[in-house]
């Protein structure tokens, strides 16, 4: 019924279970079931118990699945992206590694914590080259959470968040071809984990710094480089491009023009 209902639908991810305790077998025929029927052929995930990524690892390689439905510790968000699209092209099917319920699961997404998510979460992993869906804990109306939400409007702040991340990386960014590179960058500041990465290497560079108080360096071939602070806040470009030449290797990132107490994101590009 759910297949005949929904099927057509062009953003569908099959999820098999809450917190699956599934064996191995029984998660293969089921996502086979689901699969076999699913003529679209949409996504096919399940979701993990807090801490116990253990059903994963037994199906890593299957071709029922193509994704996850992850839990996890925000801390542990950006390192959980990569590690599993690690693990997964090396079994010889690369997932969509999506994270979906951030601990601690009393608080989830609320109405006025995406200033700390955005910082510690969001960018973490889009620029780990993972996908993000946001759970609304557990909370009483009016507010409501994960069993009760009624008004997708008390998450506003997040959503306008998201909204200024995809268009930062649609619009400046071949995202489709980066790959996680976290050790391009020293010297910034390791409040929320410290900066990401997530480069073309060679060729573009989208960097994100929690907290932008201690001017950071990107490690690069040489050559032309410019280089353009975004606001995560605004989802806007401050100022013209700066334009940068590199003899070595090393391309300091400077300061950001406002709030260097704040998050920022940053854009480089080779040669122009």
């Amino acid at each position: 019924e759910l297949v005949a209902r929904f099927a057509d639908l062009p953003a569908i991810k099959w999820n098999l279970s809450e917190e699956n305790v599934f064996t191995r077998d029984e998660s293969l025929a089921y996502a086979s079931y689901l699969g076999d029927l699913d003529w679209a052929g949409h996504p096919i995930a399940f979701h993990n118990p807090a801490g116990w990524t253990q059903p994963y690892a037994e199906v890593l390689g299957a071709p029922q699945f193509s994704a996850t439905s992850m839990q996890y510790l925000a801390d542990d968000a950006g390192a959980l992206v990569e590690a599993w699209r690690a693990a997964s092209a090396a079994a010889g099917r690369p997932w969509v590694i999506d994270m979906d319920e951030n601990q601690p699961a009393q608080e989830g997404l609320t109405a006025d914590n995406a200033g700390p998510l955005r910082k510690e979460i969001l960018y973490d992993v889009l620029f780990s080259g993972g996908n993000i869906e946001w759970y609304a804990g557990y909370h009483d109306l009016p507010l409501g959470g994960d069993l009760n939400l009624e008004n997708f409007r008390t998450r506003e702040a997040m959503w306008a968040a998201m909204r200024h991340a995809r268009r930062f990386l649609e619009e400046n960014t071949p995202f489709w071809q980066m790959v996680p590179a976290d050790a391009l960058l020293v010297g910034e500041a390791q409040d929320y984990g410290g900066g990401e990465v997530f480069a073309l290497p060679g060729r573009v560079y989208a960097i994100s710094l929690p907290l932008a108080s201690d001017p950071a360096t990107l490690i690069v071939p040489p050559g032309r480089y410019s280089l353009r602070w975004y606001d995560p806040r605004d989802g806007l470009f401050p100022g013209p491009p700066q334009t940068q030449y590199v003899a070595g290797r090393l391309l300091p990132l400077g300061r950001p023009p406002y709030n260097p107490g704040g998050d920022w994101v940053m854009l480089v590009t080779a040669g122009e």
